[in-house]
């Protein structure tokens, strides 16, 4: 998969865990239509067991993190975030499912 080469080992995926516990206010930036509820966006970030990866992504002057979770065996739930260290607050940049299926038919 080409996007992974930004991906973080397993100690670090750990220590992002512990990191996206401790932000306490979750904010949409802007809330696309799309299928996936509020609620299973903060019970992901809230409980992050789910957490498959991270990459962190340069864009413009901000840092942001790209979070893909484990939504089924079919599908995975992409979070792109930005960190606010002052205040806590985790910013909801956007978010959507992929079929994995798919993916690796595309990476073929």
């Amino acid at each position: 998969m080409p996007w992974l080469i930004g991906y973080f080992m397993t100690k670090d995926l750990e220590k992002f865990k512990t990191k996206l516990k401790s932000y306490t206010h979750i904010e949409f930036l802007k809330f696309p239509e799309r299928c996936i509820p509020k609620e299973t966006i903060i019970k992901n970030l809230n409980e992050p067991n789910k957490l498959l990866a991270f990459e962190m992504q340069q864009h413009s002057e901000e840092i942001r993190y790209r979070l893909q979770f484990n939504l089924s065996s079919k599908y995975d739930l992409i979070i792109v975030v930005r960190f606010e260290d002052e205040s806590k607050d985790l910013k909801i940049i956007t978010f959507f499912k992929t079929n994995r299926k798919w993916q690796k038919k595309v990476l073929k």
